[in-house]
Parts: structure tokens; C-alpha cells; sequence
């Protein structure tokens, strides 16, 4: 999918540059864009169909997962740290100045892609839970109402920040519910991290995960979740409810004091 994104993303903004080179990390996801091979299966295909039309495979290189700046904010990274990364802001050192031996190069005699999928689902995709800092200490709370009013607030002044339209007055529904969904969301990272990102890379689960087996999927929101006989029905705490549905038993103590999440 970040394939075809910024294949989309050139498509309109090629005009304004005279050559573009594409970066992939994964092995897989370069041999399917190479290749005019049409035994992949067609949500695969489709999405190679289009990147191929938008860009010419030619133009596409593969940068060590190692050294993807993109991985540092899926990954989690902190405010403090992300305003002083390099990488980050300005791009890894060997792209600036345009040496391109540290780049990984395709081999047209790679293994067949079949059996590189097999070997991509093998890869543990491994995120540290503590480098995501919350943006309240949530021990500083008593109750859930209290802190949800607090982190809309938070989040109404970095967006204030950035807008010359301030938002004013008493929160809406809409701020609070932001609000609900960034703990669920921080919540959900901080135990299903692995599970999350083999979602985000149409990975299989890990037959060691506890959502082994169920009908799991990210919502528009960002929010895991899992399709049950359930859907449909809400449950209430404190004015505030969420769809049971949603997946996410918080992986830390302080946020499970305070959001009760029905899985």
C-alpha cells in the first residue's frame, strides 16, 4: 500500500521534477513491481497494475529496512527525539549525496516470489512498546472524563497552533471522541504492535498471537478491530461508548484504570 501511495503521489507531481527514483524496503513488494508476472493473487495484482502504470519499474530501488526514516514514526518515536533526527528531516546521507552502492540491488535471478512471500511471512516485525510516550501521564487522572476533557484540550491547542481559525469555547463530541480514540489507539500499539503492522503489510498473524484466527482488520481511524456476532451492540461508561468491535486491551496498567474496552 506505501507503494502505491507514493506511486499516486508522483503521478501528480512529476511534472515538476525531471527524474524521480521509487525506495521499497521490502524484497517482495519490488520483485512483484519488476516482474509482469499475473500469478499473484488480485489484490496484489490490481495495486502492481496501477504502480506500474504510474511509474516505470526502472525507477524503483529497494533501501535497507534498517535505514527506512519511515519506520521511525510507525515504529513510535518521540517528539523530543523525532525534532532532533537528522534522517528524519533530512533524508539518509548516502541519498543526499547521491551514492547509490549502499542501495540493495534487484537480481533478476532472485528466488521465485512465491517463495520469497513465504520467507517475507517469517519476519518478526519488532516494536519496542515503550518508545510510545503518551502525551498526558495518565497516573496524574482519577477518572476517564477527566482525562479524555484534558487530551482534547492538548490537542486543540496544537491544532490552534498551526491555524489562524482558533477553536474556542466548550470541547465538541468530536474532540472528545478524537480523544477516546487516541488512547484506544495507544492502547491497542502498546500490546497488538506486531499484529498491527502484519495488518498494515498484509502479513499472516503469528500462530503465537492471541488474534491468531479471528477476522481482525484496521478501521478509516486507525483502530483495530474484530468482526464478532457482536457488531452493532455498544456499551456504555461515563457518556462515553465504544462499538464492541473494537480490540484493544490496553498494555498499560494506568490506561487500563481507565478505559474499559470489550473484545
Amino acid at each position: 500500500m506505501a507503494a502505491l501511495l507514493g506511486a499516486r503521489l508522483i503521478e501528480s507531481i512529476r511534472e515538476h521534477f525531471a527524474k524521480v527514483y521509487m525506495w521499497t524496503d521490502l524484497k517482495i513488494v519490488l520483485h512483484w513491481i519488476k516482474n509482469n508476472n499475473r500469478r499473484w493473487k488480485t489484490f496484489v495484482q490490481n495495486r502492481v497494475v496501477e504502480i506500474q502504470e504510474k511509474t516505470s519499474p526502472e525507477v524503483w530501488n529497494r533501501c535497507p529496512g534498517c535505514e527506512n526514516p519511515a519506520d521511525k514514526i510507525t515504529r513510535g518515536l518521540s517528539i523530543k527525539n523525532l525534532v532532533n533526527d537528522q534522517v528524519w528531516w533530512h533524508g539518509l546521507p548516502w541519498l543526499i549525496q547521491q551514492d547509490t552502492s549502499c542501495v540493495s540491488s534487484y537480481d533478476d535471478s532472485d528466488p521465485d516470489p512465491l517463495s520469497i512471500a513465504s520467507e517475507e511471512r517469517v519476519i518478526t516485525l519488532a516494536t519496542s512498546a515503550e518508545s510510545v510516550e503518551p502525551v498526558l501521564d495518565t497516573q496524574e487522572f482519577s477518572n476517564l472524563h477527566k482525562l479524555l476533557q484534558v487530551t482534547a484540550y492538548v490537542f486543540r491547542f496544537v491544532k490552534n497552533l498551526g491555524s489562524q481559525e482558533k477553536t474556542v469555547g466548550h470541547l465538541s463530541t468530536e474532540e472528545l471522541s478524537s480523544a477516546v480514540d487516541y488512547w484506544i489507539k495507544l492502547s491497542q500499539f502498546q500490546c497488538f504492535s506486531n499484529e498491527i503492522n502484519c495488518i498494515k503489510c498484509d502479513k499472516c498473524t503469528d500462530k503465537s498471537s492471541k488474534l491468531y484466527g479471528l477476522n481482525r482488520k484496521i478501521d478509516k481511524k486507525g483502530l483495530l478491530r474484530v468482526n464478532s456476532r457482536l457488531l452493532g451492540s455498544f456499551n456504555f461508561f461515563n457518556n462515553y461508548y465504544v462499538s464492541s468491535n473494537v480490540l484493544g486491551v490496553p498494555g498499560n496498567k494506568n490506561i487500563s484504570r481507565h478505559l474499559i474496552i470489550i473484545n
